[in-house]
């Protein structure tokens, strides 16, 4: 490595300062910060695996390079204050699942998408993310990725086969274009811009299998690709209804995946368990708010800050109130009722995101005709809240470098 001289170690020197500051004077954990140590095994089986990407993790020329950009880079981060409606992105969801302006009537997305007829992806693209971003914990990674394919896999509606070869060429093609605006190397699921290009992806390529939906199909498998006859489940025969049960499934095999322990024991925080139907508002969101801390500890996002916002007012609650249930009366038994008597009926759990790991391919995914978006901890956590009773809708508002979601309980 260069010897870093003068001005050059100040400057990298002042904003590790200031970037370790603004960390410590935050009210959640300081974890971002800490080291992760890992088995000696793995790390000699995974040379460039890294924990959370802190500026205090396993040093080698590589990461030395990243860690001066991101302290570099920090200062500026830290001061900047986005204004809500920089990005024109705000999308009311109902179970982890809506985007567009369609979605604030009760539909939105894909179920309004017209079925076999697969929408081509737009030759339009956001910007770069040039903002610092952690790096992810590396099974974490690999637990939102893989429940997503399990779940493809499950649903039963498109050969898999298929869908690994759609997924290959739509990614190889779209890496070309992604690898001339951005310095990252592919594979590297602990890289923020690596998984950000990734999982929008995946994310494109299950649109495209949904809106190419099939009733009975024939899929290969195996290293003697033997041929297997697959019907869908006649529970599950409606088309229009794949995407929100998609994201529905997702968030579950997500979350089990956390109570399971989806990584060693030494970097394991266990997620709190469903509570109670009776249980007051205050549990919620105290368990809302352990879920996001393990988000951020594994590097999802650069800061999580969770909020009690309050009641909503009433037109408000109006409104998400019928985007619940025109979706829940169609698929009444996997998601909870309304309770009128609940007493934390209406109340509001805000949460901000400071450069989160989807920064760039939330943006592509919404530039696109009805594609679903990659919101993992949507997902994970309204699959929370409905096995603790909770009626749900969420409403999400990005800028350049955040993203702001609104939990509104029903």
């Amino acid at each position: 490595m260069r010897p870093v001289r003068g001005m050059q170690m100040l400057l990298a020197v002042a904003s590790c300062n200031v970037m370790t500051a603004a960390f410590q004077s935050n009210g959640m954990s300081n974890i971002l910060l800490q080291h992760r140590h890992l088995p000696m095994s793995r790390m000699t089986e995974v040379p460039r695996h890294r924990g959370l990407g802190s500026l205090a993790m396993q040093i080698d020329p590589l990461s030395r390079r990243r860690c001066l950009q991101v302290a570099a880079a920090a200062a500026p981060l830290l001061l900047w204050k986005g204004r809500a409606d920089a990005i024109n992105v705000d999308a009311m969801s109902a179970f982890g699942y809506g985007s567009g302006a369609d979605a604030t009537k009760g539909g939105g997305g894909i179920l309004s998408a017209p079925f076999g007829q697969t929408s081509k992806l737009k030759d339009l693209r956001p910007k770069p993310i040039r903002i610092p971003r952690t790096f992810m914990f590396l099974q974490f990674a690999v637990l939102l990725m893989r429940s997503c394919y399990n779940t493809v896999d499950d649903l039963d509606f498109y050969p898999m086969n298929q869908f690994q070869k759609d997924f290959f060429l739509l990614r190889q093609d779209e890496w070309e274009k992604y690898i001339k605006e951005n310095d990252v190397q592919q594979g590297d699921l602990t890289n923020a811009l690596y998984f950000d290009f990734i999982s929008a992806a995946q994310f494109a390529s299950i649109t495209q299998s949904i809106q190419g939906a099939k009733q009975i199909f024939e899929e290969t498998s195996g290293v003697e690709n033997e041929k297997h006859v697959i019907q869908r489940d006649p529970k599950l025969k409606d088309d229009n209804l794949l995407a929100p049960r998609f994201f529905l499934r997702s968030g579950d095999k997500m979350y089990d995946g956390l109570l399971t322990n989806f990584t060693d024991d030494s970097n394991y925080v266990k997620p709190p368990l469903p509570a109670s139907p009776s249980a007051p508002f205050s549990a919620v969101f105290d368990s809302v708010s352990k879920i996001y801390q393990i988000f951020q500890n594994n590097g999802y996002a650069m800061k999580i800050d969770v909020e009690d916002a309050g009641a909503a007012d009433t037109q408000a609650y109006i409104q998400a109130k019928g985007i619940y249930e025109s979706l829940a009366n169609k698929i009444q038994d996997e998601v909870p009722a309304i309770d009128q008597n609940w007493v934390g009926r209406g109340r509001r759990i805000v949460v901000r995101m400071q450069a989160p790991c989807t920064l760039w391919g939330r943006q592509w995914l919404s530039l696109q005709d009805n594609y679903l978006i990659n919101d993992h901890d949507v997902m994970l956590t309204t699959a929370f809240l409905r096995r603790s009773g909770r009626a749900v809708t969420v409403r999400t508002t990005m800028d350049q470098n955040s993203y702001t979601r609104e939990y509104l309980l029903l």
